[in-house]
Formats: C-alpha cells, sequence, structure tokens
C-alpha cells in the first residue's frame, strides 16, 4: 500500500519509467498472490489524479490484473486486463449562464467519464540461440475526452460518443550468436 513503481512484462503499457532518465510512481494498492512457483498474478488499484469533488467526480483511476505462468522453459506467458477511467471535467467552450444552460437542454459540450479496457498477451522465451517476444492487446471503451478533438469542420463541439477499438502488438525475433567473442545479437522487430 502506497506510493510504488508498477511495472509489468517489459513495461509496453504499465512502466515506472517517464523518460530513460526520470522514474514514476503510482499511489496504488497492489496485491501479489504466487500460489507455486511457475505461477505469479498481481493485481492493483492506483489513483492516477485525485482532484476536488465536483458533480463529475473530476478523479482518474487505475485498475488491472496481470499473471505470469513459467512452467515451461522455452517459453513464459502472460495474460493482463487494464481498467482505466478518467473523469476529469472537459468543456468546449465556457459561455454566459444562459449559453450554458442551453448547452445542457441540448446535450452538448457533455463529455463523460473515459472508460478504457485493456485485455492482452505477453509471450516470451529463449531456445538454441533464438529469443522471441510477442506481445498483442486489444483496447475498447469509451473515449469521451478523446471526442473533444473530433469537430467536424467549423464546428464548435466534439463527439461525445467517440469510442476506442484498436489492436495493438509489438514482436521481436532475434539470434545470439554465441560461438563469437562479443555474442552480436540480430534482431527484427516490429
Amino acid at each position: 500500500v502506497g506510493r510504488q513503481n508498477l511495472k509489468f512484462g517489459k513495461g509496453w503499457l504499465v512502466t515506472d519509467m517517464l523518460t530513460p532518465s526520470q522514474y514514476i510512481s503510482f499511489d496504488a494498492l497492489r496485491l501479489t498472490w504466487n500460489p507455486s512457483s511457475d505461477v505469479v498474478v498481481d493485481a492493483f488499484a492506483a489513483k492516477l489524479t485525485d482532484r476536488y469533488a465536483t458533480e463529475q467526480d473530476g478523479d482518474t483511476d487505475f485498475y488491472g490484473v496481470y499473471g505470469t505462468y513459467t512452467g515451461w522453459a522455452p517459453l513464459t506467458m502472460s495474460a493482463y486486463y487494464y481498467f482505466l477511467r478518467d473523469a476529469s471535467h472537459i468543456e468546449d467552450t465556457r459561455l454566459t449562464p444562459i449559453g450554458e444552460w442551453f448547452e445542457e437542454e441540448r446535450g452538448l459540450d457533455d463529455y463523460g467519464a473515459t472508460r478504457l479496457h485493456t485485455v492482452g498477451t505477453h509471450l516470451f522465451g529463449k531456445s538454441n540461440g533464438f529469443d522471441y517476444e510477442l506481445e498483442m492487446a486489444y483496447q475498447f471503451g469509451d473515449a469521451n475526452h478523446l471526442g473533444v478533438g473530433f469537430k467536424p469542420l467549423g464546428g464548435l463541439y466534439g463527439d461525445p460518443d467517440a469510442e476506442y477499438n484498436n489492436w495493438g502488438a509489438e514482436a521481436t525475433l532475434g539470434y545470439t550468436f554465441a560461438d563469437v567473442k562479443w555474442a552480436p545479437r540480430p534482431y527484427v522487430m516490429g
């Protein structure tokens, strides 16, 4: 419990690095369950931003579960689920009280909380000089905060119904020459 680093896998989506020389920490509760030497499961709840109480709450919260299985030597397998909720208040315009009443009545300039779900897997290992890695994630949910930027030409208001719905992946295949003095490792990554 308290301020701590959170890094899962190699840090593709959740890392403790802000820049190569700056670390970040999270105000979080983290539970680790290790039922055997082959299985580790981490669950966490973090408060990324704690704003003063408002009508829409205003806080940014981050939750997740990350499990890893290491029982097969050539391949380590991880699976995870993350949930990010950003309820910060965003407006396109700041009008007079009459203008704000009009926007409220028409449902304009009203962006709800962003709710981003991420499910993914991370597979990696080494065998016979080869090393390999694949991480895939699917993100879905309400992208209301990003919708503020989707304004039609000349429009005042963004899209309050924007959504996340995308895949992301990273793959690496490398080979290390062990019989050479410097042990070079050419690799391909995408």
